[in-house]
């Protein structure tokens, strides 16, 4: 009768330990400190003297973003990946109009601008390394369904 070996009771540690436990892929205090963040730069863009387009255009994705960190731990990473893809897109498209409008502002309204492009970016490094973390996991469940596969070979063990 051919056994489960150690590669296998080791490979079913590690699936365990990808899939186990109930760890957040995003650290929740970071979480809330981005979200902190984002409800103080919004704040500061409401009260500023950046000119309407793009100050509402800004308050806008910011607050999408802000939503979907909100949201993140019952509905994951895309809707914060879908959240920055529209972000970055608008202002792909708008960047004449936003740099006229800049351009136009005084140096505090530009200064909180600035901020805010900041935060995107910090925002879009918390998510690539949360995708990290979904890619290690979706490597989990394959490993997990190749494992379920061995011990589906042995009758009577796992089934």
């Amino acid at each position: 009768m051919d056994r489960i070996g150690k590669e296998h009771l080791n490979m079913l540690r590690w699936a365990d330990w990808v899939l186990g436990g109930d760890e957040q892929e995003v650290d929740p205090a970071e979480l809330a400190k981005l979200i902190t963040e984002l409800d103080e730069l919004i704040a500061q863009l409401e009260a500023s003297s950046l000119r309407r387009f793009t100050k509402d255009l800004m308050l806008r994705h910011l607050n999408s973003v802000r939503k979907s960190l909100r949201t993140y731990r019952v509905r994951g990473i895309e809707p914060v990946n879908a959240a920055l893809n529209e972000t970055l897109g608008a202002m792909s498209v708008r960047t004449a109009h936003v740099k006229e409008d800049l351009s136009q502002s005084d140096p505090e309204a530009t200064g909180i601008f600035s901020k805010a492009a900041d935060m995107i970016n910090k925002v879009v490094k918390v998510a690539e390394n949360a995708q990290k973390v979904q890619k290690g996991i979706d490597a989990g469940i394959q490993i997990a369904h190749e494992v379920q596969q061995i011990w589906n070979a042995f009758p009577g063990i796992g089934n």
